[in-house]
């Protein structure tokens, strides 16, 4: 009798754009995610327990409620071409120094020019046979981007969908050819001055995705993009730099204490002025080379945070927000060197 164990290593994340909600795309195993390191999903019935008076201690039925489909994946940063479906947004331009790809965020998912398609995720596990899961009426509900020193930059999605169908047709995976993007050539900047001594940077966001179910299907119906969030968090070593164009960590947080980077006090007024923030990925300047840069608009530093050690040997600070918008609609763009 064969036996087989899936694992890890046999497997691929790949997706399509559905056509219609409950029409589903048809993946190729060269549309890739990014470079996936982990994925995951769950399905659940909800089952509803009855329990009558007079049938005793036990419940006595079950019938199934709403499906819930949903999953997450974490990768490696090399196209951020995905990220138009974690952002909800359109994408415009011909990807060159002139003329970036832009992701403009959009109102709302759908299937007209102006709204962001519902994917199909395929996840599959080959071995001796093939075993995959494909999920249609998929988006996301929140993603992240993060970088640390001396690693790369990663990311991370959460995602609900449709319907859950499995089968034993697997395709063959190409895998992303570009190398991930390093943190080593970041930089964050802050109303038009680098942030200095930068050891981590990381932006959330949340589509926060309405979900509904009407009588006569257990499946959901296609989801409302809600409310728009991003946060962040940023983390520098303590320092002083009176350079100029230079955002040293007592000016940052300054920035949380009154708004102003000469803050000294906490300040007492009831509103202050949001600073535009960018976070500019560099691969180098010969041809293909990479440029990413997200855009955050009217962003916020609320939450400034440091400890002290005997054994440290320099003072970490760290600096929460958030920012009302990508710049001009477009929180992220990118091209390549040509």
């Amino acid at each position: 009798m064969a036996s087989n164990v899936f694992n890890g290593t046999g497997s691929y994340l790949i997706f399509a754009e559905d056509t219609a909600f409950g029409t589903a795309g048809t993946p190729t195993g060269s549309n890739y995610v990014d470079k996936t390191s982990t994925t995951s999903y769950s399905i659940t019935n909800n089952f509803v327990r009855s329990h009558g008076i007079g049938e005793g201690r036990n419940a006595t039925q079950a019938v199934p409620g709403g499906l819930d489909v949903s999953g997450s994946t974490e990768f490696e940063l090399t196209d951020p071409d995905f990220l138009k479906y974690c952002v909800i947004g359109l994408v415009t331009g011909s990807g060159t120094v002139g003329s970036p790809y832009l992701i403009t965020e959009a109102s709302d998912l759908g299937y007209s020019a102006s709204t962001v398609n519902t994917l199909t995720l395929e996840v599959g596990s080959i071995g001796d046979t093939a075993d995959v899961m494909t999920f249609d009426g998929c988006a996301i509900n929140s993603w992240s981007l993060s970088g640390t020193a001396d690693e790369t930059i990663k990311g991370s999605f959460e995602w609900l969908g449709r319907q859950a169908t499995s089968s034993t047709s697997s395709v063959t995976y190409v895998p992303p050819s570009n190398p991930p993007m390093t943190f080593q050539a970041g930089a964050l900047s802050v109303a038009g001055d680098t942030v200095g001594k930068l050891v981590s940077f990381e932006l959330t966001s949340e589509n926060n995705l309405g979900v509904y179910r009407t009588l006569g299907s257990r499946l959901i119906n296609q989801p409302v993009a809600g409310i728009r969030r991003y946060d962040f968090t940023v983390t520098v070593k303590m320092n002083y730099d009176d350079a100029a164009s230079t955002l040293n960590a007592v000016e940052l947080r300054a920035l949380a204490m009154g708004g102003l980077t000469t803050s000294t006090t906490c300040s007492d007024v009831m509103s202050w002025d949001g600073k535009a923030m960018s976070f500019v990925l560099t691969e180098g300047a010969v041809a293909g080379d990479r440029v990413i840069t997200v855009n955050l608009a009217d962003c916020y530093f609320e939450n400034p945070s440091a400890s002290y050690d005997v054994e440290t040997q320099a003072i970490e600070l760290t600096v929460s927000g958030f920012a009302l918008g990508g710049t001009s609609s477009i929180p992220i763009q990118w091209y390549t060197v040509s």
